[in-house]
């Protein structure tokens, strides 16, 4: 009968029993959720719309106002837009991961108070004065604009492949 070495059996085994312990499981989980919320984050970011906020009426350099000389305007006074919004677009943070039993949760959440309103439309009253925008309201529903559920359809459909790459670099990792 011959004799066999089962050293590099063993070594497996104990690569095999390290990476599966519990908490380098866990700390894997938490990498990779906490990735993903970094890249919600950023999609949501980025589709969060930054609001019109400042008017301002343009004059030329002797301070007199400038105002259209042709079309529907003709005779009004220009206005300078200036985007000093964005106030929406940071509110969003990653509050917390919470694991649930077998299960994990990552709550992110926007505390700018008209998030909601932005995100699934909201309705108003026609004809109010509203001074910040310096117009009437016209309409009595405004549609939501979805940036959070458009971010969420979009890294759902990248997880996969997003996970399966982090497990390959785990598993490579593990076993150099």
């Amino acid at each position: 009968m011959g004799n066999c070495n089962y050293n590099e059996l063993k070594d497996f085994a104990n690569k095999i029993e390290e990476m599966s312990s519990k908490a380098n499981i866990n700390k894997f989980y938490e990498d990779c959720l906490n990735e993903l919320a970094a890249k919600f984050l950023s999609k949501v970011r980025n589709r969060t719309p930054v609001g019109l906020t400042q008017y301002e009426d343009v004059t030329d350099e002797g301070g007199n106002y400038i105002g259209y000389t042709k079309g529907k305007k003709k005779g009004q006074i220009k206005q300078r837009v200036t985007h000093t919004g964005g106030i929406l677009k940071r509110g969003w943070k990653v509050k917390e991961i919470i694991k649930q039993n077998k299960n994990y949760c990552v709550i992110i959440e926007n505390t700018v108070p008209y998030a909601s309103y932005v995100n699934y439309g909201h309705r108003q009253e026609p004809g109010r004065f509203v001074k910040a925008i310096g117009k009437r309201l016209k309409v009595s529903w405004v549609d939501g604009q979805f940036f959070l559920e458009i971010s969420e359809e979009e890294l759902k459909r990248i997880m996969p492949k997003f996970l399966n790459k982090k497990l390959d670099e785990y598993v490579k990792k593990v076993f150099k």
